[in-house]
């Protein structure tokens, strides 16, 4: 396991602990702007916050070798993250942490990560994206009805139409002496 403290903390402790004087009044102008813009909060102890330098030299992995907690009956609030290997790791061999939760499907991990400002092309993506672009589209939800034949089926309008029009060449040919057709 390997421990880191924050620095940033660490400096504001330094700052609190040395004595009045100029050193202590210049240090002050540097951190008062910044505590004063955090107000409260920066008293409020809040879970996952924080700045650790070693911490943030860790790559991502969804599959990671590391996990960033803090042991059993440690001091919550003691200014430190510590890192533990999950997985034997070989001397030389990258640390990689999980910037996401790696029990999500594989597009909202990307999804989350891209807040990040990258695409995870780890082993797991690759290995998931490799196995998603060979299955066979889903099928869909409902199938589609098979087109139906377009049937003409004439307007009422129409027909009434047609039999005013057979009607009025009955009359014409009565009217001219001829039979009525049939």
């Amino acid at each position: 396991s390997l421990a880191v403290a924050s620095p940033v903390e660490e400096y504001f402790l330094a700052v609190d602990a040395m004595p009045d004087g100029e050193a202590r009044a210049a240090a002050e102008a540097v951190t008062r702007p910044l505590l004063e813009s955090l107000g409260s909060r920066y008293r409020t102890h809040c879970e996952g916050v924080g700045l650790y330098t070693g911490q943030a030299l860790l790559n991502h992995s969804c599959e990671p070798n590391v996990t960033l907690l803090k042991p059993a009956g440690t001091d919550e609030h003691d200014n430190r993250v510590v890192a533990s290997l999950t997985v034997d790791a070989a001397a030389g061999e990258e640390l990689l942490n999980s910037y996401v939760d790696v029990s999500l499907p594989l597009a909202k991990r990307r999804a989350e990560l891209r807040d990040y400002g990258f695409e995870c092309r780890c082993a797991k993506c690759e290995r998931e994206a490799a196995a998603d672009s060979s299955r066979p589209p889903p099928l869909p939800a409902s199938p589609a009805a098979p087109p139906q034949p377009q049937v003409h089926r004439p307007s009422l309008a129409a027909a009434a139409g047609g039999v005013a029009s057979l009607a009025q060449a009955q009359a014409q040919q009565l009217s001219a002496g001829g039979a009525a057709p049939e």
